[in-house]
């Protein structure tokens, strides 16, 4: 009831792939229909009414942006929820609490200034992650394989949703949700 938008952070590619995504979920539509409808001048008239009448998804491309810049984002936009998509290629430009400059502290500190974000601007925030190279295979990694923390992301992260994939030829089409 408060207007609220979702927002993304991307650092992974250009934004406007993801926005592609949104457009096939919320039309429940798949590319060559979504072409339709934009020849038909009425896809974004959809995709509004299929949110409920407003547009609740932005996409903020934030390739070199700084964790102070992220911040000025969530503070100006005031959304419901953050996606940060690749928190690990923000560069921390404050200083670690933890007094680290190793990877792994560098990345802790910068997942724990997303929680310190999730409170000041009452917001829950999302980041994504890749994992290291040791989880290739595993269907349900362990925290310890999210990529170049060690235990620093699992341990400032309230929970953590974790995608495994086999290496079996027969199982190359599923996903393990752990």
């Amino acid at each position: 009831g408060q207007d609220r938008t979702i927002i993304v952070l991307n650092n992974e590619g250009p934004g406007k792939r993801l926005k592609h995504r949104f457009y096939n979920a919320a039309l429940n539509r798949a590319t060559p229909e979504l072409v339709e409808l934009s020849k038909a001048g009425t896809i974004y008239e959809k995709y509004v009414d299929a949110q409920g009448g407003r547009d609740l998804f932005h996409v903020f491309d934030v390739h070199d942006f700084t964790m102070s810049q992220l911040e000025d984002i969530v503070k100006d936009v005031n959304p419901a929820i953050v996606v940060v998509d690749m928190l690990d290629n923000v560069s921390m430009d404050q200083q670690a609490a933890n007094g680290g400059t190793r990877t792994d502290q560098l990345l802790e500190a910068m997942y724990q200034r997303a929680r310190v974000w999730a409170v000041k601007h009452d917001c829950a925030v999302i980041a994504t992650s890749q994992l290291s190279g040791d989880a290739d295979g595993e269907l349900f990694p362990k925290l310890s394989l999210l990529a170049n923390s060690k235990t620093g992301k699992a341990g400032a992260a309230d929970a953590v949703i974790m995608l495994g994939r086999s290496n079996s030829a027969d199982l190359q089409q599923s996903r393990f949700i752990s």
